[in-house]
């Protein structure tokens, strides 16, 4: 699974459990837990990070979107394609920070590039958003019996009806008894490139996000030669 999609889930998660989806259903069903008065309040600051980075992170949903429809043999990008695509790593890759304007920009970019079932595909594989965009909500588990947490969270939800899979475990710390402690996000207008995993957000995912990029675009290399 993409590491960008992993972000999109664990804030996709985070946003729906601001929105007060962290109580499970009336009778308890497995699998629930109610979030800690802690645990919203980081749920809500995340969830104000987002706010401050709307299109930097629907890119970052893109281009995870276009690096899985990649791997279909029917929506694979052409040499044209994969030409324009590297360019556009090679000049954002390095680069510290893109404003919400520069991630606008790229994003035409990006969408301008592909064919229509190309972009069929990207709208059905890009990673999940927001709550309500018909992904389903990444999945909390419950705590173990010592009231505890795992210490990266609760193993992501089980796969919806249409078969697609749940969302990976929330970027956690270990925290006290009963409980799991959140990475703090990033300050609110701290830089953030899709392009660049080191400006990832969580930061366990930074080395894992860059060797897979890495992998990625050189791919992209050998079929431009």
């Amino acid at each position: 699974m993409s590491l960008r999609w992993g972000l999109g889930a664990a804030l996709g998660c985070a946003l729906t459990m601001s929105a007060g989806a962290a109580a499970p259903p009336a009778g308890g069903r497995p699998g629930g837990m109610t979030a800690t008065p802690q645990m919203k309040a980081q749920f809500e600051k995340w969830g104000k990070w987002r706010d401050a980075h709307q299109k930097a992170f629907n890119l970052q949903r893109e281009l995870s979107g276009v690096e899985r429809m990649d791997g279909a043999p029917a929506t694979r990008l052409s040499k044209p394609q994969a030409t324009t695509l590297l360019a556009l790593y090679q000049k954002w890759g390095a680069k510290v920070a893109m404003s919400e304007a520069q991630a606008a920009g790229v994003s035409k970019q990006l969408n301008g590039l592909l064919n229509a079932k190309q972009r069929v595909a990207l709208s059905a594989r890009r990673g999940p958003g927001a709550p309500g965009e018909g992904r389903g909500r990444p999945g909390m588990g419950g705590p173990p019996p010592n009231g505890g947490s795992p210490p990266n969270g609760g193993p992501g939800g089980p796969p919806p009806p249409n078969g697609r899979r749940g969302g990976p475990p929330m970027m956690g710390r270990p925290g006290g008894p009963g409980g799991m402690a959140m990475e703090n996000p990033p300050a609110a207008f701290n830089p953030f490139n899709p392009f660049n995993p080191k400006t990832l957000p969580f930061a366990p995912m930074r080395a894992r996000a860059g060797q897979e990029q890495a992998k990625f675009v050189a791919g992209l290399r050998v079929r431009v030669k």
